[in-house]
């Protein structure tokens, strides 16, 4: 085994250790290895869900970390990290969806789905079973969950095969969940959205002109490319433009309505009108929009803050389809089948204004989210993570 250890003394010294040795993979890739691994595993880390190679994975592994392997709706990261369960056996090593849309789970399943794949991928099923079940407890200190066993909780699937993993019957605490009765929301959860008014004119970008910091998405994962690119200018203005997939994207502090703005440039979504915007945005949950249109991201917002937390998509003015999460703008209180044709509906309206990746709202919800590589924006304005730092949108500024 060949890897470095650190000896470090105090808490600051391995910050900046972990800080300052950030390594990529594959040229774009961000992983933590070597010397910021170490650093991390001796100040406390003890698990990570967001290695996506087989490299990362295995460090983390001989580090002593626990490695929680992740398929999300945008993240899929199984496939790449199943050869260590081959490797190592499945001892410190667990599943996680991390986020899943509800079409996603609905159509394919949560957990149950990642140990199907993992099984026809060529994995024992008693592995895989304890990777879904035991030993997600073992890691959460959770000791009354995660086996068949006295003195272990009675929430089970009872599964008619070890191929398909659908359940024939599911209990909570020894009791089929029909028979529990549902838990109300306490009304002040519902009122969490707090933004000033914004109008068009609140996401104007004054420009002389030069190159700009550009968010720029990676197909399939949750980290991003730092772009460089000259924005189209207009009366003074930067402003999206279709016709180079170079579309707006901001994020408003939502939480005292302190009317915080962070505005930026984001490529890949490909939109060619309008609007989409969500209280979903990892991982201060602030409103995140991205538009072709200043009006169509204004009205997104109004709209947002009327349902008071959601997803919107909007043109011409126009909502499109929405879907209402106002359970502090994150959960959704109607039933499961309401909650699906509603996601459906946005799903459709977003392409229809020319969004062509996959799980676009998962996508938008994961751009504020300012600790993942590699170029992300919050409400204080563009970060460059690998720096932790906050970086102006004009470059060279």
């Amino acid at each position: 085994m060949n890897f470095p250890w650190v000896i470090a003394v105090d808490e600051a010294e391995l910050a900046k250790l972990a800080l300052e040795g950030a390594s990529h993979v594959d040229g774009h890739a961000p992983g933590v290895l070597g010397y910021a691994l170490q650093a991390y595993a001796a100040a406390g880390i003890r698990s990570d869900h967001e290695a996506f190679t087989i490299e990362e994975g295995r460090e983390r592994l001989r580090a002593g970390l626990w490695l929680l392997i992740r398929e999300a709706s945008v993240a899929r990261n199984l496939r790449a990290l199943l050869p260590l369960v081959q490797e190592f056996g499945p001892s410190r090593m667990a599943f996680c969806t991390d986020d899943r849309e509800p079409e996603h789970v609905v159509s394919d399943g949560h957990v149950n789905a990642i140990v199907r794949e993992a099984v026809a991928f060529g994995i024992r099923p008693e592995d895989a079973l304890a990777m879904a079940s035991h030993h997600a407890a073992l890691w959460h200190r959770l000791d009354h969950l995660g086996a068949v066993a006295p003195g272990y909780q009675a929430d089970l699937l009872v599964l008619p095969d070890l191929e398909r993993f659908v359940p024939d019957l599911v209990l909570k605490r020894g009791r089929p969940i029909r028979e529990i009765e549902p838990v109300g929301v306490p009304e002040w959860v519902k009122h969490s959205v707090r933004v000033q008014p914004v109008g068009s004119n609140d996401f104007h970008i004054p420009w002389s002109g030069g190159p700009a910091r550009v968010i720029g998405l990676v197909p399939g994962q949750i980290v991003t490319e730092e772009l460089v690119d000259e924005p189209t200018a207009k009366a003074g203005f930067a402003v999206a433009d279709p016709s180079r997939d170079l579309a707006k994207i901001a994020v408003l502090e939502r939480h005292h309505g302190t009317g915080r703005i962070g505005i930026g440039f984001v490529r890949g979504f490909g939109l060619r009108s309008g609007a989409f915007a969500s209280t979903v945005a990892h991982d201060a949950h602030n409103i995140v929009v991205v538009g072709v249109d200043d009006g169509d991201m204004a009205r997104a917002i109004q709209r947002l803050s009327e349902l008071q937390g959601g997803v919107v998509v909007v043109e011409s003015r126009g909502v499109r389809a929405e879907l209402p999460l106002p359970v502090a703008g994150l959960l959704a209180d109607a039933p499961l089948a309401e909650v699906l044709a509603r996601s459906e509906e946005c799903h459709r309206a977003v392409e229809q204004l020319g969004c062509t990746i996959e799980a676009p709202f998962q996508t938008l919800s994961f751009l504020a989210l300012s600790v993942i590589p590699k170029l992300k924006i919050t409400d204080q304005g563009l970060v460059d993570v690998d720096r932790f730092q906050l970086v102006p949108l004009a470059v060279g500024v």
